[in-house]
């Protein structure tokens, strides 16, 4: 009777997602997270911060995005801070900052991936707006924030 029951459940899941109709499945369900974006974000942008002169570029450090956005943004009690951060992302000093986002999230997706600002946790959730999964929750970054993040991200994300 057992074998029975698990080899029918997959069978209903499947049609449910097949066609749905017959078992009163919504085809109205939200979009699943992608791994990447569609498009990456413009690098031709005004950051908030990580100018340099004698290169004429952006070019933040970690310990810019961690001071300018991510603590201030992400590690708030509740968020990405405490003895359970949500995501696993842990953001309440720098130095497990920095562990924690080039870890990969607990569904094994890169956080962040340096060099590449169209893939990556951190990157698709921050650029898409009005998602469930979409972070900062109930808001977004500032247009030059994101532009600072993007330039770390695909500067390298280094330290």
């Amino acid at each position: 009777m057992f074998r029975v029951f698990v080899g029918i459940r997959p069978l209903l899941a499947g049609v449910c997602a097949c066609g749905g109709m017959l078992l009163g499945c919504s085809s109205d369900d939200p979009p699943a997270e992608p791994r990447c974006l569609a498009a990456p974000g413009p690098l031709d942008c005004n950051g908030s911060y990580g100018y340099d002169p004698a290169t004429d570029s952006l070019q933040p450090t970690f310990a810019e995005a961690y001071r300018f956005t991510f603590k201030p943004r992400c590690a708030s009690p509740g968020c990405h801070s405490g003895g359970s951060p949500a995501g696993g992302l842990q953001l309440q000093s720098e130095n497990e900052a920095f562990d924690s986002l080039h870890a990969n999230g607990s569904n094994g997706i890169p956080r962040v991936t340096g060099g590449d600002i169209s893939c990556g946790m951190v990157i698709v959730r921050i650029e898409t707006h009005g998602e469930e999964w979409s972070m900062p929750r109930g808001t977004q970054l500032s247009d030059p924030d994101l532009c600072s993040v993007r330039h770390w991200i695909n500067n390298g994300a280094e330290r």
